[in-house]
C-alpha cells in the first residue's frame, strides 16, 4: 500500500506492488487506473495456515481456559468471525479477505513470521495469512501439526479475477493439491509523458534483460 501511495503522490517513479493491493486501492482511489505495469515478475500464492487440531475459542466473559469452545477449521469460510495474523504485504491480502470476501474477519498485523506463529500458538488468532512465491521455503519445513485451509473458487469469485486458481502441495504438512488463489508481483510506474516515458522504456529494456534474475 505504501508503494502505491508513493507513486500516486509523485514520491516514486517505480515501485514493486502486489496485483491484489492495486485492486484494493482502486476500490477507493480511481487514480490508480493511471498507473502502468512495467513488468510482471512472478505469481505469489495465498497460504491460509492453521493448526491441524481444532482451535480453542475464548468464551466472552470467562477466563481463557474456562469453558472454552473448540472449533475445527476446514475451509477459509470457517474463519468468519475469527482472527488471523499477517505481516508485510500479506496483511493487504488478509484485509481484502476480511472486507470483500468473508465480511467478518479480524486482521492482526504481526511484525514478522515468528510473531504471527506466536499469536497462533497463544490463541490470539486462529490462522495465518501468508503470501509468497510458491513453494515458500519456510512452508516446506512445517509438519502435520499445521494445515492449509482451501480458498475455493466460490470465495475467490467475490473479487472477480483478482485471485486466479493455485494448487498448493507441501509434503511435510501432508497438504496435496490444496485449492487456493494467487496474486502477482509487478513493477509498476506512473503514466508519464513522452520525455520520462522514454526513460522508463529504457529502464524496461534493461529490466527485460535481467527479468529472470529478479524472478529468482
Amino acid at each position: 500500500v505504501e508503494n502505491i501511495q508513493a507513486l500516486l503522490s509523485n514520491q516514486a517513479d517505480l515501485a514493486y506492488v502486489q496485483a491484489d493491493a492495486v485492486w484494493n486501492f482502486l476500490q477507493r482511489d480511481p487514480n490508480v487506473q493511471n498507473l502502468r505495469v512495467l513488468a510482471v515478475l512472478y505469481p505469489e500464492a495465498v497460504h491460509v495456515i492453521t493448526t491441524s487440531a481444532p482451535v480453542i475459542l475464548k468464551v466472552p466473559g470467562k477466563m481463557y481456559g474456562t469453558n472454552d469452545v473448540s472449533k475445527a477449521l476446514n475451509t477459509m469460510e470457517d474463519l468468519k468471525g475469527l482472527s488471523v495474523a499477517a505481516w508485510g504485504g500479506s496483511a493487504v491480502t488478509a484485509d481484502i479477505i476480511s472486507k470483500h470476501i468473508l465480511g467478518s474477519l479480524r486482521v492482526v498485523e504481526a511484525q514478522d513470521r515468528d510473531e504471527a506463529f506466536a499469536k497462533l500458538a497463544s490463541g490470539e488468532v486462529q490462522a495465518i495469512v501468508a503470501v509468497g512465491g510458491y513453494p515458500v521455503s519456510w512452508m516446506e519445513l512445517l509438519d502435520s501439526k499445521y494445515k492449509l485451509l482451501p480458498f475455493p473458487k466460490a470465495l475467490r469469485d467475490k473479487v472477480g479475477t483478482t485471485y486466479p486458481e493455485a494448487k498448493l502441495t507441501y509434503t511435510k504438512m501432508q497438504a496435496a493439491g490444496v485449492e487456493s488463489g494467487e496474486t502477482t508481483s509487478m513493477l509498476v510506474a506512473q503514466n508519464f509523458g513522452p520525455t520520462k516515458g522514454r526513460v522508463l522504456t529504457a529502464a524496461f529494456d534493461c529490466l527485460d534483460q535481467k527479468l529472470e534474475v529478479l524472478r529468482e
